[in-house]
């Protein structure tokens, strides 16, 4: 029983009441994380965060170097498939040889970016690709594909 008359609210247990006895007072059941374990757990949220935030950004960075890239190589491919139509038309021939493009002085790297943009016009079925042996010449004449892959 409580000490307070029934003029007063109860709140809260009377003074001396046996230890164990029922409290009034309702108890927080949380559990508060030391100050330190809440300040390293914001830390590490923070960190995340900007994370996250560094991963997109460099995404995007990513991104927008591949469509540069892109570009590049489009304007590489247009400009070696031009050089294969003016050749085809100048020689008034049905084929040219990778030889026919390359300049004299012309460097290995590209030599070798020629033959990257030849691969990549054969894939799209612009140009055709024939080499009756192993470091002869390759001959290259153009397909149906060649007027979509010009206009592009």
């Amino acid at each position: 029983e409580s000490i307070h008359d029934d003029k007063y609210e109860n709140i809260g247990p009377a003074l001396f009441e046996p230890i164990g006895a029922e409290s009034p007072i309702v108890k927080d059941t949380e559990l508060h994380l030391p100050l330190e374990e809440t300040r390293t757990n914001y830390m590490e949220e923070l960190y995340l965060q900007s994370e996250k935030k560094r991963r997109r950004i460099e995404s995007r960075v990513a991104e927008e170097e591949k469509t540069v890239e892109d570009r590049r190589w489009f304007k590489r491919a247009q400009n070696v498939l031009n050089a294969i139509i003016t050749a085809l038309r100048s020689t008034n021939e049905m084929q040219i040889t990778l030889n026919d493009l390359l300049r004299i002085g012309s460097t290995r790297k590209a030599a070798a970016q020629k033959f990257y943009i030849l691969l990549v016009l054969k894939k799209l079925q612009a140009i055709n690709l024939v080499q009756q042996e192993p470091y002869k010449d390759i001959f290259i004449s153009k397909e149906p594909n060649i007027a979509q892959i010009m206009v592009k």
